[in-house]
């Protein structure tokens, strides 16, 4: 399986990437879906 990463800096359209591969099929991982998760428990 091939993993590719997306970098970039703010408003880079890094997460419409994202998106893009979602709607082909792709398997994604977002890491700021991750942290805002991670926010939104008030125990952390």
């Amino acid at each position: 399986m091939k993993k590719i990463a997306i970098t970039g800096s703010l408003a880079t359209g890094k997460s419409t990437i994202l998106k893009i591969l979602q709607n082909l099929g792709f398997a994604t991982f977002s890491c700021d879906e991750v942290v805002r998760n991670l926010y939104e428990n008030p125990e952390i």
